[in-house]
């Protein structure tokens, strides 16, 4: 009984990350998942489950004690945990955007428009923790052409049960890797996750096995390890024109690849001016496109 237990709530855990929503990785769709799988294995599996993801998140970083769980994390977890306690009794959206708001209201964050909540769910993502931190994540949203704003508020507020919706797995890694750059910044990083979610809708609509699937899971390590090796402004922000999707069974590998054999190129002046025309071409291309859907309308 308790092997079947053990293996029952490993699982649930395949199918619900709570670390992905304690990071603001997932959407309402993975809570609508979890109720499923409860209603499924039952409520003993659950709270089975919930002792196992706290002895598993204390754990973090090793050592004597935890030295994840400190003053920081604290707050944020038990909020979380409280969160799990609720899942049985409402709503996948109402759940879901209300953890986010409780968060956003610990930081005195504006979540009153549909851009502020997507802000939030970024600034979730960017693991703020001040007013000063969430302020330089406004600023690289700022920064975006608003075509960019515009792919970007679609994919942070789209639920995955009425839209589909791309978990990025490792994005909380990506920006914290972009954070530690000397020469990187969350714009850049912004830019290429504009052209990321271009691609994966363009060939998710061609992929039949995805037809009905509105919650899809996007394995970015690679890019996150790439973003920790990468010199060059220019290499980075053009490198979704040298990656693959690789569809998997269990979702979707993004493969950095020819990526790397230029990972140590200077950011030297011709860099930089090949990033600044890149820059505008990519901006006019996307007024054009934006345009002819204001044409299509």
């Amino acid at each position: 009984e308790v092997e079947d237990l053990a293996e029952r709530v490993l699982h649930l855990h395949r199918q619900f990350n709570f670390g992905q929503m304690v990071q603001g990785e997932n959407v309402p769709g993975s809570v609508q998942l979890l109720q499923n799988q409860i209603t499924k294995h039952g409520s003993k599996v659950f709270k089975a489950y919930v002792l196992f993801q706290i002895g598993m998140t204390c754990g973090i970083a090793g050592g004597t004690g935890s030295l994840f769980m400190n003053a920081n994390e604290a707050p944020g977890f038990l909020h979380s945990i409280g969160f799990l306690q609720q899942v049985e009794s409402r709503t996948p959206l109402d759940l879901y955007w209300s953890s986010l708001v409780t968060w956003a209201m610990q930081l005195r964050l504006p979540m009153h428009s549909a851009e502020q909540m997507a802000l939030v769910r970024l600034a979730r993502l960017s693991r703020v923790q001040s007013q000063a931190e969430f302020i330089l994540v406004s600023q690289a949203w700022n920064s975006l052409t608003e075509p960019e704003r515009i792919v970007l508020l679609d994919h942070f507020l789209a639920d995955g049960i009425a839209q589909r919706s791309f978990i990025l797995e490792f994005l909380p890694a990506c920006i914290s890797n972009i954070r530690a750059h000397q020469v990187l910044k969350l714009a850049h990083l912004l830019k290429v996750l504009v052209e990321l979610i271009a691609n994966l809708t363009t060939q998710c609509a061609t992929r039949p096995e995805l037809d009905g699937v509105f919650t899809v899971k996007v394995d970015v390590s690679d890019l996150s390890d790439f973003i920790a090796s990468v010199n060059s402004r220019h290499v980075f922000v053009t490198c979704m024109a040298r990656c693959r999707l690789q569809f998997l069974d269990v979702g979707i590998h993004l493969d950095v690849g020819e990526n790397w054999m230029r990972s140590n190129e200077p950011d030297g002046d011709t860099a930089a001016t090949c990033y600044a025309v890149q820059q505008v071409l990519q901006e006019q291309l996307m007024v054009s496109r934006s345009g002819q859907d204001d044409g299509d309308r």
